[in-house]
């Protein structure tokens, strides 16, 4: 059976830059994180912008990196989990949001990448 008909094997061979994939300790699961904005390659002109994360599954709580910083702690509202971002430059950026699952493993998101470029 090819991927495009079995499911667990599309998420074991996926392409790292789809917008959901599972990584959980290596095994095959449900829980997925999904950065919905910004979308991929959006250009921000603002000079405040709000991430919105989306879970798979309940989390404990979800973070994210810009840019391979620290983790930061995002918010959870409305069934999504939010990040306030400030302070930036005009630049390409990149973003990964980070899943904590109620077992204690955790969940990446693929790769996001944005531009800024404010006025």
């Amino acid at each position: 059976m090819n991927a495009e008909k079995d499911p667990k094997k599309a998420l074991k061979t996926g392409p790292r830059n789809a917008s959901w994939y599972s990584i959980g300790r290596g095994r095959t699961s449900t829980n997925m994180v999904k950065i919905d904005y910004p979308e991929e390659e959006e250009v921000i002109t603002s000079h405040h912008y709000t991430f919105r994360i989306s879970t798979g599954v309940p989390a404990v709580k979800v973070d994210v990196s810009i840019d391979g910083s620290n983790w930061m702690p995002c918010r959870e509202s409305m069934g999504h989990w939010w990040f306030d971002w400030e302070k930036y430059k005009t630049k390409p950026y990149v973003l990964h949001a980070r899943l904590h699952a109620k077992d204690g493993s955790k969940q990446v998101s693929s790769l996001r990448r944005f531009i800024v470029k404010l006025k």
